[in-house]
């Protein structure tokens, strides 16, 4: 597996009075991942304002290291398995986990 070049996780999400607004690194004191809030008007000058839609979008940014992790082991465990009974269970609840963290379950 090569080494990745993006902020290991978990991240840390913070969230204002219309939810989700931040992904902050995990070590590094106040720097932002990613910023989500419609506080500041894209490029156009026009934003839909979906809370709904940006929610689930920080929610799936949220869980993207695990996500990352659980798909690479699943799969060098797919390329290690001699059937699909001997794929590690324990992948596979860590996959359905980072799923249901990136659906904000």
């Amino acid at each position: 597996m090569s080494e990745t070049k993006f902020t290991p996780g978990p991240w840390k999400m913070l969230k204002d009075a219309q939810g989700p607004c931040m992904i902050m690194h995990p070590k590094k004191h106040g720097v932002a991942i990613a910023s989500l809030t419609n506080s500041h008007l894209p490029a156009n000058g026009f934003h839909d304002g979906d809370m709904a839609e940006r929610n689930a979008n920080a929610y799936l940014l949220f869980a993207a290291p695990e996500l990352y992790e659980a798909l690479e082991e699943l799969l060098e465990d797919i390329k290690e398995a001699e059937s699909w009974e001997s794929v590690s269970f324990v992948d596979t609840e860590r996959a359905q986990a980072a799923i249901k963290k990136a659906r904000g379950e």
